[in-house]
């Protein structure tokens, strides 16, 4: 398919030569529902991941990181697929364009984009052509994709990343990532051989001083900035380049690590891996869902839960991010001998983007209450779970150092407590979630599961999901007998097979929003 790059101002230019009519059909597409053109962008995504073609559509190859916040299932994909499309997804097909929007500095559109959109067509038997539209900035690209300028973005934003200083997965609506972007390295001299891993670095941040001194991390760029800012406890330097963060390092002994890009490694220098990923997605503006979830003969009892989980799940978000940025996020992990938790980067820190919500809906009743109901299933693994009395594990102490946060923001008498609801069966902890029963999941969901009432849905559609909680491994099993001995050899028989991570969540119902502009930072 040919592909024209337009820049954003020529666009603007052909609008106003076509006269007043082209431009408020540019502006009506706001009032359109995203939400077809949403969930067949996730089917095509899906499909291509079952058909094999993920290091195909992938920005950065085949030894990217893929994080399945949609699973690869080509029946439940199927499904996906509106058989009437309407909103977005109608105009599109009918008009036979597709505006994506690119900022400037990702040098050109992503080969994915293309890719979806030749299946989107092939399956609904149209033409679509794919019209880039470059801009100068990040600030440009969303304020386009909020008047209706773009129909989305292009696959190659990070998931946790601001726009107009609003948390992009709040208040745009993300398609299934094609890939991750992982945040390589930390470099620090090997003189120093106190510190021969990011565990190690760890330990003396925590301790807070290095030979006495306090520790210090430079950085290279504000993006990087809020990496290192929610990695580690420790004071971030910034500056404008990586030579000149190294050259700091030299210069300050109080320096430990500085970050660094593959080009810049040198003998000097050893090297170790942040052990951080960032969902790369599309968003596109959030569509208006015009289903109650919860059951008839429950709304009078539910008061409560019916005006929303969101200012709970802003709550559960912020107590997270806290954690991670005073460094004792890593200390519950450590506890547990876990010394490399894994971290998702679906929420940056940028303490600012964080704020303790006003208490409303769910939050009020768990305040008034001094509970928080979590619904769960027996876990097979003794780190993971919470069946047992009294529950252990990682991810429960997690859920109980959120809690006692709260408790503290909110300057309760009494603290708040944990009571978990246990069923047999995922299906069942969904039902109670909408119904009520229950406040939350358990945080050790992934996001990308599907949900199955009648007709399967993806997790990310139906429920506002928390920041990530922590990240498991998927893995691969081979014969003993067998002479592959490595993951690069894998690769050789597999070619099409990424290294998986599993971002685990903590899910919260959302409602009906009667009034449109509530949707503004919310993602329903």
């Amino acid at each position: 398919m040919a592909l024209m790059l337009l820049p954003a101002a020529l666009l603007l230019l052909l609008l106003l030569l076509g006269g007043a009519a082209a431009a408020s059909t540019r502006e009506d597409l706001v009032h359109l529902s995203t939400q077809d053109l949403l969930k067949a962008y996730d089917a095509a995504l899906v499909t291509l991941y079952v058909g094999g073609k993920v290091a195909g559509t992938s920005p950065r190859g085949r030894d990217a990181t893929l994080v399945p916040d949609c699973y690869p299932d080509l029946g439940n994909a199927a499904a996906l697929w509106p058989q009437e499309p309407t909103g977005l997804l109608q105009h599109v097909l009918d008009s036979g364009e597709f505006y994506v929007g690119i900022d400037e500095s990702l040098q050109g559109m992503s080969n994915t984009t293309t890719l979806v959109f030749d299946m989107i067509a092939k399956h609904y038997n149209k033409t679509v052509k794919v019209e880039p539209l470059t801009f100068a900035n990040d600030t440009a690209l969303w304020q386009a994709l909020d008047s209706g300028a773009i129909d989305c973005t292009d696959i190659q934003y990070e998931l946790g990343g601001f726009g107009l200083n609003e948390r992009r997965r709040v208040k745009w609506r993300p398609t299934c990532s094609v890939d991750c972007k992982q945040y390589h390295r930390l470099a620090s001299f090997r003189g120093r051989d106190e510190i021969d891993s990011v565990d190690k670095l760890h330990a003396v941040i925590k301790s807070r001083t290095f030979h006495g001194l306090r520790s210090e991390i430079g950085s290279v760029g504000a993006a990087n900035t809020q990496v290192l800012l929610q990695l580690f406890a420790a004071r971030i330097y910034q500056y404008e380049g990586e030579y000149a963060s190294l050259e700091a390092m030299r210069n300050r002994s109080t320096m430990l690590a500085a970050m660094i890009s593959e080009e810049a490694v040198d003998d000097s220098l050893a090297v170790y891996e942040l052990n951080l990923w960032s969902p790369l997605v599309a968003f596109c503006r959030n569509f208006v869902d015009d289903t109650l979830k919860v059951s008839p003969q429950n709304e009078s009892s539910l008061t409560e839960w019916q005006t929303g989980n969101e200012a709970l799940a802003q709550a559960y978000d912020a107590a997270l991010m806290s954690l991670q940025l005073s460094g004792d996020y890593f200390s519950i992990f450590s506890a547990y001998n876990i010394t490399s938790a894994k971290q998702m980067g679906d929420c940056n820190a940028k303490q600012s983007g964080y704020a303790v919500p006003t208490p409303t809906g769910t939050l009020a009743k768990v305040l008034r209450d001094h509970a928080l109901i979590v619904g769960d299933i027996p876990y097979p693994s003794p780190l993971l779970n919470t069946s047992s009395v009294p529950p252990t594990g990682v991810l429960h102490a997690i859920n109980l150092a959120v809690v006692n946060w709260i408790t503290r923001q909110f300057d309760l008498s009494e603290p708040i407590e944990l009571e978990y609801k246990l069923f047999s069966t995922d299906l069942e902890v969904y039902h109670a979630l909408d119904n009520g029963i229950i406040d939350a999941t358990a945080n050790h969901n992934y996001p990308g599961l599907f949900t199955f009432y009648g007709k399967p849905d993806l997790m990310k559609n139906r429920y506002r999901a928390a920041c990530t909680a922590g990240a498991a491994d998927a893995l691969v099993v081979v014969r003993v007998t067998s002479h592959i001995t490595s993951l690069a050899q894998f690769y050789r028989y597999s070619p099409h097979f990424l290294y998986c991570v599993k971002p685990l969540v903590t899910c919260f119902a959302v409602t009906k929003f009667q009034d449109k502009r509530s949707l503004a930072s919310r993602n329903v």
